[in-house]
């Protein structure tokens, strides 16, 4: 049940699937796809782990085994990114690595590191969701996906390209957007357990990002490297208002943290996740006699 849960989710080493299916789907299919689909995965996924197997003192457990994967799963996502110039392909190797920033929350084992994986189920799937609608708006708008192509559409659409940058810098977990906040709680749940590998590697994560997120974001603002269409001036940016709408979440979702009461619904939450008991009365029909 574990394996084919991260094999739906995009777990390494499972997620020789993704990057091809969310790239090469429309732009809709892939926003579904990433923001939601493979969130769903993991939450069948941690609910599947808590259930079958509670955590105990001693040994490697599941929840040991769940942080390894994710520590692999996003060093493989971001270093595979980095080689990419599709930029449909960049952002769905992004997906596997923040795939590992959950499964090392769900690996701490804690409230605090589950608390945190649901945020950022919330963070990356409303930030993954419009940095593919930014994406497919920009290959719309320059012929093809190769991000080189891209080189001016970032003064020619200056507020959009601002609120594809809040995002990516959400996504990425640049403070104090809403990305920063559930990455931060994961990885104080990791160095709670122990787990500095983890957690360290949590941290990377943000240099990683901006490793492929920055010399994007200078493509669409210097001079084209490849042969791109010029869009004229005045041409309308496809689903400014969706993206304008979905930038905001990079905001709106940091007040989950900055608010205590909201921080402590996370935390319950995390703790509910954790009781197989709780989750056992409440799913439990009582059958007529």
């Amino acid at each position: 049940i574990v394996t084919g849960l991260g094999l739906k989710m995009g777990m390494f080493p499972f997620h020789f699937w993704l990057p091809d299916a969310h790239s090469s789907a429309s732009t809709g299919v892939s926003m579904i796809l990433s923001g939601v689909v493979v969130k769903a995965s993991f939450y069948a996924l941690l609910r599947t782990v808590f259930l079958l197997f509670p955590p105990v003192s001693a040994g490697f457990t599941v929840p040991d085994a769940l942080l390894m994967l994710g520590v692999l799963s996003l060093i493989t996502g971001h270093l595979s990114a980095q080689r990419q110039f599709d930029v449909k392909r960049m952002l769905a190797w992004s997906t596997v690595a923040h795939m590992g920033y959950l499964l090392i929350g769900a690996g701490g084992a804690s409230p605090l590191g589950i608390a945190g994986a649901l945020l950022h189920v919330l963070n990356h799937g409303t930030g993954k969701m419009g940095l593919f609608l930014g994406a497919g708006s920009y290959a719309s708008l320059a012929g093809n996906r190769d991000w080189r192509t891209f080189g001016g559409l970032g003064r020619l659409f200056p507020r959009e390209t601002a609120v594809y940058a809040l995002l990516a810098g959400s996504i990425a977990g640049i403070p104090p957007l809403a990305g920063f906040w559930s990455k931060w709680m994961i990885i104080c749940a990791a160095a709670e357990k122990g787990a500095w590998i983890a957690a360290l590697a949590v941290g990377a994560g943000t240099v990683l990002s901006c490793l492929y997120y920055v010399p994007f974001f200078y493509s669409l603002y210097g001079p084209s490297e490849e042969h791109g269409n010029v869009p004229e001036p005045g041409t309308p940016f496809p689903s400014g208002i969706l993206l304008t709408v979905l930038g905001a979440s990079a905001v709106l979702f940091a007040l989950l943290y900055l608010f205590p009461g909201l921080r402590d619904q996370f935390l319950s939450a995390g703790s509910l996740v954790m009781d197989p008991e709780i989750y056992r009365q409440s799913v439990r029909v009582p059958v007529a006699p």
